[in-house]
């Protein structure tokens, strides 16, 4: 599991949220968001810190986890 779809699935389990009140909160559609979670799509750093501001979460661990799987991802290219 990469570590974005860590997070955004953790955060969603701990507070139990549905995807479509998550995207919501974030400002994203819930299936772009559940397309992250689940791996089919990559996230951006930008919109990393983004999701985490408007989840009141360490914007750095978010950026962090998503440069590290776009790392991963070019390196498996």
């Amino acid at each position: 599991m990469r570590r974005m779809q860590k997070l955004l699935c953790d955060y969603r389990s701990d507070h139990d949220l549905t995807w479509r009140e998550m995207a919501l909160m974030v400002g994203q559609t819930s299936r772009y968001l559940h397309d992250v979670a689940r791996g089919r799509r990559r996230c951006r750093p930008q919109s990393a810190r983004r999701y985490a501001e408007a989840l009141s979460c360490d914007p750095q661990q978010w950026i962090t986890a998503a440069l590290l799987d776009c790392i991963e991802d070019s390196i498996d290219e």
